[in-house]
């Protein structure tokens, strides 16, 4: 079993923080150390637009988890994270609404799965859009991606409950 899911970085804030200082403090230096306004506003629009990138880079960190016989492969970025099914103690799923008010983000569900190992807890989150019904009221959040993660695991182990 093969899946793709997207969170937001636990670093959110603090990039947007410092992005924002960029953007406010480098064309001021850019256009005083060289004395010049043109390259001063054209380091504020660079730094707008790597602001941008950024914030939408971290918004939607791309992660992706492989299921197989024996194990759980489950990749952020650069970061792998395995899991053997014999280490796994139990499974717990969870989802919540969140109905957002900010600009160009509407209502989504964050589920959360947590492996409980033998060498300790091991957890993700995964924003999913959520879908609304024609009275405005979000549509139930039913069989998730980490609820069939944690179904494939619970069948692949046969050895009881997790």
């Amino acid at each position: 079993m093969e899946g793709k899911f997207y969170y937001k970085s636990n670093y959110y804030f603090q990039l947007t923080l410092i992005s924002a200082l960029c953007i406010v403090i480098l064309p001021c230096v850019a256009a005083i150390t060289c004395n010049s306004t043109a390259l001063g506003l054209i380091t504020a629009a660079v730094t707008v637009v790597c602001f941008l990138v950024l914030v939408y880079a971290a918004a939607r960190v791309p992660c992706w988890f492989t299921a197989g016989r024996d194990e759980v492969m489950i990749q952020k970025l650069f970061r792998k994270t395995v899991i053997r099914y014999e280490d796994i103690k139990d499974i717990e799923v969870s989802n919540e609404f969140i109905n957002t008010l900010m600009l160009r983000e509407g209502p989504y569900h964050l589920e959360h799965i947590v492996f409980l190992t033998k060498n300790g807890r091991i957890s993700f989150t995964s924003k999913t859009r959520a879908m609304m019904m024609e009275d405005g009221r979000p549509m139930p959040f039913e069989d998730g991606l980490f609820e069939q993660l944690r179904m494939y695991i619970t069948k692949q182990v046969r050895t009881g409950e997790l």
